[in-house]
């Protein structure tokens, strides 16, 4: 939550010419994706964690009070599979957030791809390409 915090602020302080004028002219983002959760990824979670026998108090809070984004709100839904196991093996270095009794790590098996095989965001600021696109096709760096 603090480097959301921090972010957002870094792209707010970027754009106000007063703020730090010897870094040069203000700059205004044109775009600021959010990474977010959707409720469906948070019930598709607990279900796979029912079916393999894991606790899921924590996981059935989350859902009966509705936490996770809004399924229709969500902008941008990206692939990611082939690259699940290296967010897993991730996720796996970080000791302290994810342990061995983390429920994410006990339940590794049983949601494989679909807790990490997929990306979600939505356009916090700004708007999509003029062409309806939300995210610019790539260029041709040698044109």
């Amino acid at each position: 939550i603090a480097m959301h915090h921090n972010a957002m602020a870094a792209v707010s302080a970027a754009g106000v010419g007063a703020y730090a004028p010897d870094l040069g002219s203000p700059w205004r983002t044109p775009r600021v994706w959010w990474s977010v959760i959707p409720q469906q990824a948070l019930r598709g979670m607990l279900e796979a964690m029912r079916a393999a026998g894991i606790e899921t108090d924590w996981a059935e809070d989350l859902a009966e009070n509705d936490a996770g984004w809004p399924d229709d709100e969500v902008d941008l839904y990206l692939d990611v599979a082939p690259w699940a196991d290296k967010k897993w093996r991730s996720f796996e270095s970080h000791a302290t957030q994810f342990g061995e009794d983390s429920p994410f790590r006990r339940a590794k098996d049983a949601l494989g791809e679909a807790i990490l095989g997929q990306e979600t965001f939505v356009l916090a600021i700004g708007t999509s390409e003029p062409d309806g696109l939300l995210v610019a096709p790539p260029t041709n760096a040698s044109s």
